[in-house]
């Protein structure tokens, strides 16, 4: 799926990853826990980009954030989607 500017390449794994599952993005969002543990990261903005600093210095977009949460909070969401987010 292309970005905003046309370019599909510049995805991320994580990015294409959550596109095939419709709503995860969205159930994930709302989770408290996910916007507690998300905002505990400190946020830069980069060529008017936002991303979290995490894993000692690496910037991660919001999709990259949300893979990660999963794989260490919720890894079943990805498994079966969404059906199973709470």
């Amino acid at each position: 799926m292309p970005d905003e500017n046309g370019a599909s390449e510049q995805r991320t794994q994580e990015g294409r990853l959550l596109d095939r599952f419709p709503g995860l993005r969205e159930s994930v969002a709302s989770q408290p826990e996910f916007i507690a543990w998300n905002d505990s990261f400190p946020l830069v903005e980069v060529d008017a980009e936002s991303f979290r600093v995490a894993r000692g210095d690496q910037l991660m977009d919001r999709d990259q954030m949300m893979v990660e949460w999963i794989r260490l909070f919720r890894p079943q969401l990805l498994e079966r989607g969404t059906e199973n987010d709470r």
